[in-house]
């Protein structure tokens, strides 16, 4: 029950900082521009958080290249994928991009954890998997009715 509190939040923040990205931000500044912007809050806010819950920062001493290669990637894809989203949002309407976006990053990291990494799902999750895409498709073909 934690796990699912803790869903329902992460998904209503993520929902709020949509909206605020949408119907403000993104009026204002192009997507490469708010990236500018937030960088230094997000480097703040966690070493901010790296402080409080550790003390004191020694993560450099367990760090390989080969850890910071996966890091690196990862924050690479991540902004690419950041500013791919929020052209989206800037030419469509937010319920739109939200509905096609999210569920396929559901499906895509079931896929490549699959593929990757052998994680199995089991019938009931299977038949979730195929009606996210029908709900995908449902909505994607319906956009301009």
């Amino acid at each position: 029950m934690n796990d699912l509190i803790l869903g329902i939040g992460a998904a209503l923040i993520w929902a709020i900082s949509t909206v605020i990205d949408k119907f403000y931000v993104l009026q204002k500044y192009k997507p490469y521009e708010v990236m500018i912007l937030r960088s230094p809050t997000f480097f703040i806010l966690g070493l901010l958080t790296t402080l409080y819950f550790t003390k004191k920062i020694n993560i450099h001493k367990r760090l390989t290249t080969f850890d910071s290669s996966y890091i690196i990637g990862s924050v690479f894809f991540n902004f690419i994928a950041l500013l791919l989203f929020w052209k989206l949002l800037i030419h469509n309407k937010s319920h739109y991009t939200m509905s096609i976006v999210q569920p396929l990053y559901i499906c895509f990291v079931i896929l490549l954890s699959y593929i990757f990494f052998n994680e199995k799902m089991n019938f009931a999750q299977f038949i979730g998997f195929i009606l996210v895409l029908l709900g995908i498709a449902v909505i994607n073909f319906s956009k301009d009715v």
